[in-house]
C-alpha cells in the first residue's frame, strides 16, 4: 500500500504506447498487457520521472475539476494496481 510521501516511478521493464489516446502497457518480465485511457494517460505520463505521491495529486487537483478526496481516493486505487502489477516502482 503506498502513502503520500512514497516517491513512485514507471518500471523500467515496461514498454508504452499510446493509440489513439489509449495507453497501452506491457511488462516484459511477465509478458502482460494493460490497457488506459483518459486520466490514466495523464497519470503515466506525469510518473515517467520520480513523483512523490503527494506531489502527484496536488498536480492533478490543480488540473482536474473534480472533488480533493475523490482525486485522491481514484489516483491511490490506480497507483497500487499499477504496482501491484510491477508497472511502478517505489524509491
Amino acid at each position: 500500500m503506498l502513502r503520500c510521501e512514497d516517491r513512485i516511478v514507471a518500471s523500467d521493464d515496461v514498454l508504452s504506447a499510446t493509440i489513439d489516446g489509449e495507453l497501452v502497457l506491457m511488462r516484459l518480465a511477465s509478458g502482460n498487457y494493460f490497457s488506459f485511457r483518459d486520466v490514466s494517460v495523464d497519470i503515466w505520463q506525469r510518473i515517467a520521472e520520480p513523483q512523490q505521491v503527494s506531489s502527484l495529486c496536488a498536480a492533478l487537483i490543480a488540473s482536474y475539476d473534480a472533488p480533493e478526496e475523490r482525486i485522491r481516493n481514484s489516483v491511490a486505487k490506480f497507483l497500487n494496481e499499477l504496482l501491484q502489477h510491477g508497472l511502478i516502482r517505489v524509491l
